[in-house]
């Protein structure tokens, strides 16, 4: 069994400016269906979020009511999920890589000088811990995650493939659409996989579809960000979640050669909070340890 990209979409500095919907007329938004006239097409819509590095994918088919809710709720909750990995892997935000601090108190981890700097002062709180890993190079970087919701982090991440894939009325992804809108909620099923030492300079947006003797299976997005990996399987018509073959999913990116750990977010509805988790910083060939 294979899985087959059916998008590949790069991001990032470097990358190549894409405008999706360019020739799409009359203009519509994918997201409510409302046509231009009815709504209001001003603003720049990101396929990608800009919070993750994207200046370069665009899309002419996101109306401004539909970019503004999305961008208030489930992208501030995929930035807050990935707000940590960020900061590490250098990932700029508009004005250059964020400062990652889980409150005003709590120590901060920072890009400074092309380099990473991670502040292990004593605060008023234990919201970072830093400490040598079991490898002389290695850091281990124990933190605590701001408040997030699971559900929206996957319609944000299931939202960067409708923006490339059929979806209209008549689309078999209609209830995907309907699900990523928040007219039905749904238990997604998010699997990480972190690359020590990054993976690209810039990030990789793909979309993926079983080969043709498999497709009672769904379709599963993929968000990767220099040092990590998110996955997110499309629901099926009737609800269920189907269980990749991780390790026939991983065969099509070369990049992820080697042993690799894949990371299961339980399945939750609602606001997670206090969530702590140790990442495993390892040191990328010929570059000096993080400072400390």
């Amino acid at each position: 069994m294979t899985w087959i990209p059916i998008v590949a979409q790069e991001f990032g500095p470097g990358a190549l400016t894409t405008l999706l919907d360019a020739d799409v007329v009359p203009r519509g938004c994918r997201f409510c269906g409302k046509q231009e006239g009815t709504v209001t097409f001003r603003r720049e819509a990101h396929a990608i979020p800009t919070a993750i590095g994207n200046r370069e994918v665009l899309s002419r088919g996101e109306c401004d009511g539909c970019n503004e809710r999305f961008g208030a709720t489930v992208e501030n909750d995929l930035v807050n999920f990935i707000g940590p990995i960020r900061t590490i892997s250098g990932i700029r935000a508009r004005s250059g890589v964020p400062t990652f601090r889980r409150r005003p108190s709590s120590a901060p981890i920072r890009h400074g000088g092309g380099r990473l700097v991670l502040m292990n002062e004593p605060g008023n709180d234990d919201a970072l811990l830093v400490r040598d890993g079991t490898e002389g190079t290695n850091l281990e970087v124990e933190v605590e995650y701001p408040p997030f919701d699971l559900e929206n982090v996957g319609r944000a991440i299931a939202r960067m493939a409708l923006f490339h894939l059929p979806a209209g009325p008549g689309s078999s992804l209609r209830h995907v659409l309907e699900w990523v809108r928040g007219d039905v909620s749904w238990q997604p099923a998010i699997y990480e996989v972190l690359l020590p030492g990054g993976v690209t300079p810039n990030g990789v947006f793909m979309t993926l579809e079983p080969s043709p003797e498999y497709k009672s299976h769904t379709l599963l997005a993929c968000l990767v960000c220099s040092c990590v990996a998110y996955f997110v399987p499309f629901p099926s018509t009737d609800w269920t979640v189907i269980e990749p073959p991780w390790q026939i999913v991983l065969e099509p990116f070369s990049v992820f050669a080697g042993s690799l750990e894949i990371n299961r977010f339980p399945s939750q509805l609602g606001r997670i909070h206090g969530l702590r988790r140790t990442l495993h910083m390892k040191q990328a060939e010929g570059s000096e340890k993080p400072q400390r």
